[in-house]
């Protein structure tokens, strides 16, 4: 399995249109400016910094609407996270057992959703391999992404963001630049000094405490994290729920009968 498989952005292109001739969403500029600018300013390597010729190539060539590499891509945004930023986010220390269940869950529902094997990311024989797969994959498409991330795009997650914060009171104190801080903060890894000074009083408390947060989470007694990770996925599967029942219409879509 290579990172360096097709790659398209017709889907992107088409769900912008469609929310330029239906929506008047005005794009939050400075928010993308302060994005590129801490990104810019990171220490992330230049290699990781633009795609590699044969992705940018099929940039070019790619017709196909949803095709195998945007599943895939989507697959990994789900599964990949707790491999990439263990320290960030491992609140419940899991065991190796628990990891590849985890990454088995994600390969099983790649290849219901229609996945074949050559592109569903989660097929690897081990922990190790697995761990370094997606770690390529983050480096090779994940951060170019986030360095070249075109209008189109923008509006995309833009529109995705204030979706989830919509979808559950709890999410409502979640604004849309403290959700990409946080990505930026705890998922890339960078400094956050731009996109921190566009952030409301109440997003910055936010935002400072999560850390301590995670750590008392991690290291505080058990049934604190217990209860914390009961509510949030509680939470999650409300916001769920309400995506697949409401926003998605087709009876022929899996995921849709997983909420019901």
């Amino acid at each position: 399995q290579s990172v360096d498989v097709q790659y398209g952005n017709s889907t992107a292109e088409q769900g912008a249109t469609w929310i330029k001739e239906n929506l008047d969403w005005p794009l939050d500029d400075a928010m993308w400016d302060a994005l590129w600018m801490d990104m810019n300013n990171s220490n992330i390597p230049e290699r990781y910094r633009r795609y590699t010729e044969n992705i940018l190539e099929n940039l070019k060539t790619s017709q196909i609407t949803l095709n195998q590499f945007h599943m895939a891509m989507t697959q990994h945004l789900f599964v990949a996270i707790p491999f990439i930023v263990r320290h960030s986010i491992d609140v419940t220390n899991p065991t190796e057992e628990q990891m590849l269940g985890w990454n088995h869950v994600w390969a099983v529902l790649g290849y219901a959703l229609g996945i074949e094997d050559e592109y569903n990311v989660a097929l690897h024989p081990s922990l190790e391999k697995t761990e370094a797969y997606y770690l390529e994959y983050f480096n090779k498409i994940i951060l170019p992404g986030l360095f070249n991330i075109q209008t189109d795009s923008k509006l995309l997650v833009e529109v995705l963001l204030e979706i989830v914060r919509k979808s559950s009171s709890s999410f409502e104190i979640f604004s849309p630049r403290l959700v990409m801080t946080a990505i930026l903060a705890h998922v890339v890894g960078v400094e956050t000094p731009n996109m921190e000074s566009l952030l409301s009083t109440v997003d910055k408390i936010i935002f400072h405490a999560q850390t301590p947060a995670m750590r008392l989470m991690r290291y505080g007694p058990q049934f604190f994290t217990d209860v914390v990770n009961k509510y949030s996925k509680a939470q999650a599967e409300a916001v769920m729920e309400t995506w697949f029942k409401y926003a998605v219409k087709s009876d022929y879509l899996i995921a849709k009968y997983m909420y019901y």
